[in-house]
């Protein structure tokens, strides 16, 4: 019976693990909020924002650009 109780306890812990990380990342960025400022903690959100999407326009591009060749040569030959 203890051995229940102690599994269901395990499982409720699985169960709620999924809610530490983001909360983590929430805390993470009020602390940096309170400590740089809010504009500074947006203006850096922003900018990782916008350096993902160049990278990620770029990497599309790049394997767009090789897909397209590997197919042109195997029609080729």
């Amino acid at each position: 019976m203890a051995n229940a109780a102690a599994g269901g306890e395990a499982g409720m812990s699985r169960g709620t693990a999924g809610y530490r990380r983001p909360m983590a990342l929430l805390v993470i960025l009020l602390l940096a909020a309170l400590v740089f400022g809010v504009g500074a903690v947006i203006e850096g959100l922003l900018w990782l924002f916008l350096i993902t999407a160049v990278l990620l326009a770029a990497a599309v591009w790049l394997g767009w650009r090789k897909l397209r060749s590997f197919s042109s040569s195997a029609l080729g030959s």
